[in-house]
Formats: structure tokens, C-alpha cells, sequence
């Protein structure tokens, strides 16, 4: 007869068997992908696995060529998705494999881990079983996610670096920043977003701000963990890191006097024509002189010939909450907007127990909802902003891929928020519907992406049937 320890060493956990599952929807969604999505359709998919081509033929960082002029300068960007592609394509060659599927399935390999810091962050924030297992499930359902887990892209390797350093911010907080081991982590995976991708540096700089502010509270606890003998290998690798990153901004910011160059300061105006984004500035220059017709953008917006910030925000919501939740690329499936703001309605509807029941001793939450402020207001006016006053043009660079670094935030947010709710019928009812809208949304642009984009989106799945 078993005692009564062993029957519950042996016990099944529910909640483990959910997030498994959870994963494996998203690996074999996600799998289909990498097999039977048309070779370059994925977000500039044909330019990230050509320019880890060049990377891969020299160890350090390749000179442009007549072969590389195609796309643009690539010595004077963030180099480290490439530069380690390139290091994976060596081994493809070595082994005879095909480097463009292995670094498709390097791609999962990012989604996945960063999925499962998801879930070490809701495990630690969000304390009612089953409620934790929320973010992964909805962000496993977001279809851009998923859809990224499939192609050859930078945007899964920094998702996974921000996700590291957020769920380490987080634990940094929660020890009262006393534990300088986190506060590492977070630095060494700041710098590697950053020497990733140029938009991960508005997110580590919202990190720094809150790391900032309680490094100043417990500063001499701080110097005290600094001053620790054993974290002098982990300094040895984030001054590297640093220098990484200094040669990248660092020099672009003394020679050029920019964060990144454009094209025709690092090669001669002729090569960078033969770059389809360097003609395109051209076109937009000319087209926003003609939009503004002489005047002042201070003058447009008096005679509301723009939209001011407030109403703009509402029509930014509008386009790049489909772009997010359907697949936007070389080819796109998304949503009717009735749909696509069901999304939006239910974060706005959670605000209201989050607002009622947030508190200053919730501090990991209050440094997650002003991360995905911060970085929405940033992306929203800095940038989308900025080019609609100067172009009259809503949609230009206009992805809902790049809300990904703080998407697992909003989904953390959200959840905890729903747990507050005191009356179990409604939090019930509102779980079903989260459930719905994400498990429904999922399966509707998935299935909608194999009819209508048939052997154009996935010719291998075609010409086999």
C-alpha cells in the first residue's frame, strides 16, 4: 500500500500538463511553418539570411561588395544575430545540412526559451494556479509570435534577449536590490539586444530608468555586491559586451554623428542605389515635401490638415493592432478591425481592476505597466508619429512585430489584473473570453493563411497534395 507521501509525489499537475501543452500547439504550428512557408516570405527574411551569408565567409565583420551592395551597408549595423547566423551556417556547410532551415529552426529555438521565461516570470508575479499559465497561452497565440518562430529573422533572438533581461529586472525588484546577480543579467542581456537590433534600445533604456531609481535607493548595499571578488568574470564579460556596442553606436555616433548611418555615408551614392530601402527614401523625402506643400508641420496641425496625438493614437491602435494579431509581410492575412479590437478592448477593460487594486508595494507590475507605456508612447509618437506629420502616411514601417518586446508585459498586466477581480463569476466569465478571443483568433488566421494564400504562401504543402 502506498503512503500517503508517495500518493502525492505522484499526484498529476494539471498546470504543468496546460503549459506543455501550450508549447507543443506552438511547436507544431510553428514547425509547419518552417517547412511549408514559401522560402523568403517571412518580415525581409531574403535580407537577413543573405547578410548572415556574407558574415558566414569571414570571421569578423565582412567589407560591402558588388555581392552585399543589394542590401545596403552591413558593416555599420547591429551585428550579432548575423554575426552568429553566420557562425551556424559554417556548421550547416561542415555537416551538409541546409543552413537556411537550420536557422528557421534557430528561430523556434528563441521562441521557445522565450516562452518559457514567460512563464518564469507569471510564475513568480502571478500567484493563482492556472492564472499563471495565461501569458504563455496567449502569447503563444499571437499569431506574429508564432509566425516569427517560423522564419529566418532578428526579431526572435532580441524578443528573447528583452524577455531575459525583463524577467531579471523583475527578481532584481522583488530582492529589494540586493541581488546584484540579477542586476548583471539584466546588463548583459541589454547589450546583447542592443547589439541585435536598434529598436531594442528604447526598451533598455525604460530598464535603466527603473534600474536607476532603486540602485540610487540601495546604493550602498550596490557598491557593496560590486566590490564581491566572485562577480569579476561576469564584469570581464559585460565590458566585452559593452565594447561590442561601442563599436557599433559608439563609432557611428563620433564618425557619422548618428546612431545608425544612412547608406551613402558609409558607401558611395551609387552602390546604395542598388538597395531597394535607399531608393525608397528618396520617394518618401519627395512625397512629404509634396504632402506639406510648402507648410510648417506646425501649420498643418493648426488647420487640422494632420491629426493631433490624441486622435492619431486611436488610428495608430487601429492599424497595428491587426498587424500583431494576423501576419503582416510580404503578403498579409489579418483581421476585420471588429475583431481585431476585441483584443484591445479586453486589456482596456482590465485597466479598471487594475487601476482600483494596484498598490506601491506591487512594484514588479507598476515596472511592467510603465515599460509597455513607455515603449508603446515611444513607438506610437516618436517614430509612427513622426513619419504621418511628415509624410501624411499612416502605415509607413507600420508592424505590429515590433509591440513583441513588451507584449509578454501587457499579458502579464492583464492577468494579474483579472485575478483581482473579486467576483468569481466575471473573472471566470472574462478568462473564457480571453480564451476564446486568442485560441479563436490563432486557428482563424492560421486556417484563413492556408486557403487563401494556397502554393503562393506554401508550395511545398500544395504541389504534395
Amino acid at each position: 500500500m502506498f503512503s500517503k507521501g508517495n500518493n502525492k509525489g505522484r499526484e498529476i499537475s494539471w498546470e504543468r500538463v496546460l503549459l506543455i501543452l501550450i508549447f507543443l500547439s506552438f511547436l507544431l504550428q510553428t514547425l509547419f511553418f518552417i517547412f511549408y512557408l514559401s522560402q523568403y516570405f517571412g518580415p525581409d527574411e531574403a535580407y537577413h539570411y543573405n547578410v548572415s551569408i556574407a558574415y558566414s565567409k569571414v570571421f569578423g565583420i565582412p567589407k560591402n561588395s558588388s555581392e552585399t551592395f543589394l542590401y545596403g551597408d552591413i558593416t555599420r549595423i547591429p551585428f550579432l544575430f548575423y554575426w552568429l547566423s553566420g557562425r551556424f551556417i559554417n556548421i550547416a556547410n561542415i555537416l551538409k545540412i541546409d543552413s537556411f532551415i537550420l536557422l528557421r529552426f534557430l528561430s523556434l529555438l528563441y521562441s521557445l526559451v522565450t516562452m518559457f521565461f514567460v512563464w518564469l516570470i507569471s510564475k513568480d508575479v502571478i500567484k493563482e494556479k492556472y492564472y499563471r499559465v495565461l501569458p504563455v497561452f496567449m502569447l503563444a497565440n499571437t499569431m506574429m509570435f508564432s509566425f516569427l518562430g517560423g522564419v529566418v529573422t532578428y526579431d526572435t533572438l532580441v524578443n528573447l534577449f528583452l524577455v531575459i533581461s525583463f524577467w531579471s529586472l523583475l527578481l532584481y525588484l522583488k530582492q529589494d536590490s540586493k541581488c546584484t546577480k540579477y542586476l548583471l543579467i539584466w546588463i548583459a542581456t541589454s547589450l546583447l539586444a542592443c547589439a541585435t537590433k536598434f529598436p531594442a534600445l528604447p526598451f533598455v533604456f525604460l530598464g535603466f530608468v527603473v534600474i536607476l531609481f532603486f540602485v540610487c535607493k540601495n546604493k550602498i548595499k550596490f557598491w557593496k555586491e560590486l566590490s564581491n571578488p566572485k562577480i569579476i568574470f561576469p564584469i570581464i564579460f559585460i565590458c566585452f559586451f559593452i565594447l561590442i556596442n561601442f563599436y557599433i553606436y559608439g563609432i557611428n555616433i563620433l564618425r557619422y554623428k548618428r546612431v545608425t548611418p544612412v547608406c551613402n555615408q558609409v558607401m558611395q551614392h551609387e552602390e546604395c542605389l542598388n538597395n531597394a530601402i535607399y531608393r525608397r527614401s528618396f520617394v518618401y523625402e519627395e512625397t512629404g515635401i509634396q504632402s506639406r506643400e510648402g507648410k510648417r508641420i506646425r501649420d498643418l496641425l493648426l488647420t487640422d490638415e494632420r491629426m493631433n496625438p490624441f486622435d492619431f493614437f486611436f488610428d495608430w491602435e487601429a492599424s497595428i493592432s491587426p498587424r500583431l494579431y494576423g501576419i503582416f509581410s510580404h503578403s498579409s492575412i489579418t483581421f476585420p478591425r471588429n475583431f481585431s479590437f476585441v483584443y484591445t478592448l479586453v486589456f482596456l477593460l482590465l485597466m479598471i481592476p487594475f487601476i482600483r487594486y494596484i498598490k506601491k508595494s506591487d512594484k514588479q507590475i507598476v515596472v511592467a505597466f510603465f515599460l509597455v507605456l513607455g515603449y508603446v508612447l515611444v513607438l506610437a509618437f516618436f517614430q509612427h508619429y513622426y513619419w504621418y506629420l511628415k509624410m501624411n502616411r499612416l502605415n509607413i514601417a507600420m508592424q505590429g512585430r515590433y509591440l513583441l518586446p513588451v507584449i509578454p508585459a501587457a499579458y502579464l498586466i492583464e492577468v494579474w489584473s483579472l485575478t483581482k477581480i473579486r467576483n468569481d463569476r466575471f473573472k471566470k466569465l472574462i478568462l473564457i473570453v480571453i480564451l476564446l478571443i486568442f485560441l479563436c483568433g490563432n486557428v482563424f488566421i492560421f486556417t484563413k493563411s492556408i486557403i487563401y494564400g494556397g502554393a503562393e504562401w506554401y508550395p511545398n504543402l500544395f504541389n504534395s497534395i
